[in-house]
């Protein structure tokens, strides 16, 4: 996935260019030692007990709290504004979400400062000023534990380019097992879920007047699946430029869980979606 993203965001900087301890306690109980004093010990039977109840698992409790980076710079000129959320909790269930966001931030932050650099040694003396902006947003769009659901669209702007690039990334976390779900997770071994998937966002994008061409959908999702979950369904997302003209904006299809019925596994990830009728 850390490929996927260094990949993604160097497309991006082209074409601009060109994640509790446990504490335990010892409790001691100290008994006197029986003294000459005493002529006889009375021993009492003890009775045997039953074996208590196993207490009942308590899932680990899980906080989201923002995360915030914000530079500013006036030589070269640039302004770079980074929200993003991360897991407070028990260290191996938060480890890797947090492991693999801050791994979007630096890589993110990094491209960034490259692209300024090189663009400010491209630019000559009478070039009008600008200033370059990065900007990263988060929309939690699921959080009822264990799953934990974020779509983050990335801003970028390179001084003077005629407009800025946006790019996102979605992931949706389990954090009962400590992994990021792939779509498939969600859905029954044998079930086509891709077919179904690519039939709900071919007939909602071609019900949309903004240019949407046939089959393009197809090639984005093959390439990329964007995708995060929400109370209401499964939404497919797509940037501006993937499946239409750039003023059209990003693209949002959501599929309702109970269109995807036959579909969802009811013991994984996805089964808390299906209701008891």
């Amino acid at each position: 996935m850390q490929k996927t993203i260094k990949i993604l965001l160097m497309i991006v900087s082209l074409n601009l260019i060109l994640v509790a301890c446990a504490i335990s306690e010892v409790i001691e109980n100290t008994v006197e030692a029986p003294t000459e004093a005493v002529t006889a010990v009375i021993l009492e039977e003890i009775q045997p007990t039953e074996s208590p109840e196993p207490e009942p698992t308590v899932e680990p409790a899980i906080f989201i709290t923002e995360q915030i980076i914000q530079e500013r710079s006036e030589d070269p000129a640039y302004e770079i504004d980074l929200f993003y959320p991360f897991l407070e909790g028990h260290h191996t269930v938060v480890k890797p979400f947090n492991a693999e966001i801050e791994y979007l931030v630096e890589v993110l932050r990094e491209v960034f400062l490259a692209d300024v650099t090189e663009r400010e040694a491209q630019r000559g003396e009478d070039a009008m000023p600008g200033i370059s902006t990065l900007e990263l947003r988060y929309d939690l769009t699921y959080s009822d534990y264990p799953l934990v659901s974020i779509y983050l669209p990335i801003t970028t702007y390179l001084a003077i380019s005629p407009s800025p690039a946006t790019v996102s990334f979605a992931y949706t976390y389990d954090a009962r097992d400590g992994e990021f779900l792939l779509l498939g997770d969600l859905f029954l071994p044998d079930a086509d879920h891709q077919g179904m998937i690519l039939a709900a966002v071919e007939e909602t994008l071609l019900n949309r007047d903004f240019g949407y061409q046939p089959g393009t959908a197809e090639e984005v999702l093959r390439r990329r699946p964007n995708w995060n979950i929400l109370p209401e369904g499964l939404r497919i997302n797509f940037d501006a430029y993937e499946v239409g003209p750039g003023a059209a904006g990003p693209q949002f299809v959501l599929i309702p869980w109970d269109e995807m019925i036959e579909f969802l596994n009811p013991d994984g990830p996805a089964g808390v979606f299906l209701s008891d009728g």
